[in-house]
């Protein structure tokens, strides 16, 4: 019996994995973006989007839009992918390049996948997290504006991944786009098709009139000038009327 009270509070008093890292995260000084990145990756319902890497020392962002769209604001309050590799700059993560034997599903190599690196964020290991801090910006700059040495590179580097992350994002906006309005072309071109087969069924239509009211002028002028017109009027126009209203009805 007592082993079995022993047990219960051992489960009680052991805390879980993300009672271990909201443990960690409040008596320590981890920044608040890396805690916000680190429990967006411990969350399976984006997984589809954004997860950690295979060997679990860096994470993925499968798709940068969906991304964009549905997981940033929920942890993060905005919807800027650029704003976003921005930040992971500043605190020294670096873009992995996703080779042809490291792909992550169909999807991601469709989409463009981002793969992201940092020597102390890993896969269950929120003890790691402090030793990550924000970049000190260099503090003295050259006559031309820009810091020498490494600091300068990182700048550069910086700008430099800031912008193939919005050149990608207006690439993949310009082809929704370009598919969008070859979509409109081929649903116009449908109409006109529609427009021009109607056209074409009013003209015989009209045509077809004219050609009825012509015979019937004829016949009574036939009838008015020979002999026995009465008995062979009517049956000419009654004929003459079925043919009209089956073309009318095509």
């Amino acid at each position: 019996m007592n082993n079995d009270i022993g047990q219960q509070l051992e489960g009680v008093l052991q805390p879980s994995a993300d009672d271990k890292f909201d443990m960690f995260a409040m008596s320590t000084g981890v920044p608040d973006f890396v805690k916000k990145l680190f429990r967006m990756l411990e969350d399976e319902a984006h997984r589809e989007v954004v997860c950690w890497g295979y060997e679990g020392e860096s994470f993925v962002v499968k798709d940068p839009n969906e991304f964009s769209k549905y997981v940033l604001p929920q942890h993060f309050k905005h919807n800027n992918f650029a704003s976003f590799v921005r930040q992971l700059n500043k605190y020294d993560f670096h873009k992995v390049k996703v080779t042809e034997d490291k792909r992550y599903g169909d999807e991601a190599s469709r989409s463009g996948a981002w793969e992201f690196k940092h020597p102390r964020f890993q896969h269950n290991r929120p003890d790691l997290l402090e030793k990550i801090k924000r970049k000190i910006p260099p503090k003295s700059k050259s006559l031309g504006g820009v810091g020498s040495g490494r600091h300068g590179d990182g700048e550069l580097r910086v700008v430099a991944e800031d912008l193939q992350s919005q050149i990608h994002l207006l690439t993949h906006a310009h082809a929704e786009v370009t598919m969008y309005m070859h979509q409109l072309g081929k649903q116009q071109q449908v109409m006109i098709d529609e427009l021009n087969g109607l056209k074409k069924n009013m003209q015989t239509q009209d045509q077809l009139m004219e050609e009825f009211v012509r015979y019937l002028v004829n016949q009574d002028a036939a009838n008015g000038s020979g002999k026995g017109g009465e008995t062979s009027a009517p049956a000419s126009i009654a004929a003459a009327a079925a043919a009209a209203a089956a073309a009318a009805s095509a």
